[in-house]
């Protein structure tokens, strides 16, 4: 019936009709559910994929209760082994006392084990009686209650999901493993697994100011995948491959160093923006902030002035640095950087020039705590 809506136009076929005749005949067909009957079996029917959980709970083939919802944000990384548990729990109440799970697949496992150098050890022990840590129920092996997973492509898919629930890191991916499943080499499968991810990624990374990832700033080529295989060595050829991979490398340093040039002027420019140009000489007066760190232990407050002046400037050491004449009574470095430094506009032998003027202290880009 779905299909029918779908495209620009509206199309009603036999299908759909069949469809619409059998929904219409389970909703209007009384009674959907039955009451449960404590004296029998109950039987427990569930399914899960990435976009939804569904459960029927049943008694002898009739319906009892049953439960569906839409997975959405957080409860889209959760494998789909989990929501079929979580949803077993949800339901369960108190009626029910056996409950048996059938996953596709899984029965590959007790065949594997026979093979597996490890687990068929273990295996002939149990069956022996001689291992009391591990327990053989179905044909599955378990070690406590953890499922024993033989050597396999199923140990890298395990890691792969639960770690892909959550992008969790390997001590947590290793934690929520082990919960459920075991093998000998499982703390050295996460680290590998995680390690060679992490390596190629950084080695594939374009970096955003060389432009170039540093596997290719070292090598002056890209990380070499499967589909990227060479061919054998011909004899004759190194010279030539030689002489390549050497002006390339240079060719590639070159254009690391070009783009960090631009990466710094970009960078530049941005701050220049903010910053004011100013230039004084020698002779002029000006406005200097004392900071903080100019202030003696215990003598700095919030009340303390932070603008003195106008001082002179004796001596200009280079665009960025002045050396000032600053009253006796100030007792820190005479040089100041120049984003401390404000003009002085007036007679500086005006009798009612002060020493510690705040009012005076107008200048774009400042406040009466020092530059914003």
């Amino acid at each position: 019936m779905t299909d029918c809506m779908k495209g620009k136009t509206f199309v009603w076929t036999e299908g759909a009709e069949l469809a619409f005749q059998v929904i219409k005949e389970k909703l209007t067909t009384a009674p959907i559910l039955v009451l449960p009957n404590i004296s029998q079996v109950f039987e427990l029917h569930t399914d899960a994929s990435k976009v939804g959980i569904g459960g029927v709970l049943s008694q002898g083939g009739r319906p009892i209760a049953y439960f569906s919802e839409k997975l959405t944000g957080e409860k889209l990384r959760y494998s789909t082994m989990t929501w079929s548990f979580m949803q077993w729990s949800k339901m369960r109440g108190n009626l029910l006392v056996f409950v048996r799970i059938n996953v596709l697949g899984l029965d590959v496992i007790r065949e594997q084990l026979t093979t597996d150098p490890y687990f068929s050890v273990v295996l002939q022990d149990v069956q022996a009686s001689q291992k009391s840590d591990f327990l053989l129920h179905d044909g599955f092996l378990f070690k406590g209650n953890q499922l024993c997973i033989p050597d396999s492509s199923l140990r890298l898919k395990i890691i792969q999901e639960l770690h892909g629930e959550g992008h969790v890191g390997r001590d947590r991916t290793l934690h929520l493993v082990q919960h459920s499943y075991f093998w000998p080499t499982m703390r050295k499968e996460s680290w590998d697994q995680k390690l060679y991810q992490a390596e190629f990624a950084h080695n594939h990374a374009v970096n955003r100011s060389t432009g170039f990832s540093p596997f290719q700033v070292v090598y002056s080529a890209q990380p070499r995948g499967p589909l990227d295989l060479m061919s054998l060595h011909v004899p004759g050829s190194v010279p030539k491959k030689v002489k390549d991979f050497v002006e390339g490398l240079h060719e590639i340093h070159k254009d690391v160093h070009d783009n960090l040039v631009r990466a710094n002027s970009k960078y530049k420019q941005a701050a220049d923006q903010k910053r004011r140009q100013v230039d004084f000489e020698v002779g002029d007066f000006v406005w200097p902030v004392l900071t903080k760190d100019r202030f003696s232990v215990g003598e700095y407050n919030k009340l303390s002035a932070k603008k003195i002046g106008p001082v002179e400037i004796v001596q200009k050491i280079n665009p960025n640095a002045y050396l000032l004449k600053l009253p006796s009574h100030i007792r820190c470095s005479d040089v100041f950087n120049v984003k401390h430094l404000v003009p002085f506009y007036g007679d500086s032998s005006d009798d009612e020039v002060i020493a510690d003027s705040r009012s005076n202290f107008v200048y774009p880009g400042w406040n009466d705590e020092g530059p914003r």
